[in-house]
């Protein structure tokens, strides 16, 4: 034991001593030296994950998102990951540098405020002299965390493909009718449609249909009718007529309306040929289809009859847009070739039935067939390609008539050749 003064009042002290027996002024500095550790051989590998659990934590809670649609499962698993898999981690860097020589008491890690995430990792680069930028790292991805979690911002949305939620609303079933759908309401509704889909940052689906009210009494006037949709279930989420909103109390009683009056046919179909009558189809039409059911029905087969008879139809279904619903209902597509559908469709869509996605585009100057004559039926040796050879194909020749001529084509040279037990369509000159 020796004698020591003490720095504040200068009283000889027994150096054993905390403090100063005269004044308190404490004697010596508890706080003990930070060992010194070898940097080199300090592995960060446990205290990064800690820094970019966050980030990782939001790519598993976009995962479930996308598979459950569930906003609070997501983040119910994204905070248990944040929580159970941060503290695991620190606790594994801390035994390591344990290892290595590190007091318990630095980091203080056997006082649970200090396993808090920022306050350990600041403490660590600072004990250790490191650079810190895995604690920077985590207050950029924690930011990043929070603000997603706050707002409710939802990435994937920069990279989901909406426009399948189009045919969602159109098939999905009315709940007033056994077998109608959305979109033969609207058809009923609206003439000159225009379709769009879209997800906000959340995640939340709107599919939107505008066009000419088709009701009694407001014929002219816009609508626009926008739908959400959740997992499986469609919900009218805005219905405006020239801006005055209707209820959804008024679009029930219209949707049931509607299913009281037209009980929605279901589209007939002719057995073995794929052809196909939508009901929006004009009465002329309707009659045409029966008769060429009538034709294929037969024991024996009319060739010739088969033939004049589509040839009739596809001109009439794909020259008549005043009862289509949009540019993707293209008429005539039945009676073509499966190998150039995909390719006639893109032509007729960007061609002919450009107008019909134009909201200003007046129904009054679309055209309507009334009658098509067959000028002319030969066979013909057509050899365009292996898919596309037939040496008793038939070439027809046929004019058009329309109720109004509004500069549409009134001849066609149609090729027909034998696609199975069919004829189908594979040129039209």
């Amino acid at each position: 034991m020796a004698l020591i003064k003490c720095k504040e009042c200068g009283k000889e002290v027994s150096d054993t001593l905390d403090v100063c027996i005269h004044c308190g002024c404490p004697l010596k500095n508890k706080k003990k030296d930070t060992p010194k550790i070898d940097n080199k051989k300090v592995s960060n590998k446990f205290i990064w994950l800690v820094s970019l659990l966050p980030i990782i934590s939001i790519l598993i809670y976009l995962s479930v998102w996308y598979l459950t649609k569930s906003y609070y499962l997501g983040i119910i698993i994204l905070i248990l990951i944040m929580c159970i898999f941060s503290i695991l981690f620190i606790v594994l860097d801390y035994k390591k540098l344990n290892k290595l020589g590190l007091d318990e008491n630095t980091l203080g890690i056997n006082k649970i405020y200090n396993i808090i995430i920022p306050k350990y990792l600041f403490k660590r680069f600072r004990v250790l002299n490191q650079n810190p930028s895995y604690f920077i790292a985590w207050i950029i991805s924690a930011t990043v965390f929070i603000v997603m979690i706050i707002l409710r911002i939802n990435p994937l949305f920069l990279l989901t493909d909406t426009s399948k939620y189009i045919d969602q609303v159109y098939d999905y079933k009315l709940d007033s009718c056994s077998n109608g759908t959305v979109e033969e309401l609207v058809n009923k509704l609206i003439i000159n449609q225009s379709w769009k889909s879209e997800i906000d940052m959340q995640g939340n689906v709107t599919v939107t249909v505008n066009g000419i009210s088709n009701l009694r009494n407001s014929g002219g006037n816009n609508i626009i009718m926008s739908f959400s949709i959740n997992n499986e279930e469609v919900k009218l989420k805005e219905f405006f007529e020239n801006e005055n909103e209707y209820s959804i109390s008024d679009y029930e009683s219209l949707q049931n309306t509607y299913c009281e009056m037209v009980n929605f046919e279901m589209p007939e179909e002719i057995e073995g040929y794929d052809y196909i009558l939508k009901p929006t189809r004009n009465d002329r039409y309707k009659e045409m289809f029966h008769q060429l059911e009538r034709i294929l029905n037969e024991q024996e087969i009319d060739e010739k009859a088969y033939i004049t008879q589509i040839s009739k139809m596809f001109i009439m279904d794909l020259y008549t847009l005043n009862d289509k619903t949009s540019s993707d209902d293209i008429g005539g597509m039945d009676f073509v070739h499966s190998n150039v559908r995909d390719k006639m469709e893109r032509i007729l869509k960007n061609g002919v039935y450009y107008y019909l996605d134009d909201e200003d585009y007046d129904v009054s100057e679309l055209p309507e067939v009334t009658d098509v004559f067959i000028e002319k039926i030969e066979n013909i040796n057509y050899n365009y390609n292996p898919d596309f050879n037939d040496s008793f194909a038939y070439q027809v020749d046929v004019s058009i008539v329309y109720k109004e001529d509004l500069g549409y084509p009134t001849f066609a040279n149609l090729i027909f050749i034998h696609e199975g037990n069919k004829l189908s369509l594979v040129e039209v000159i």
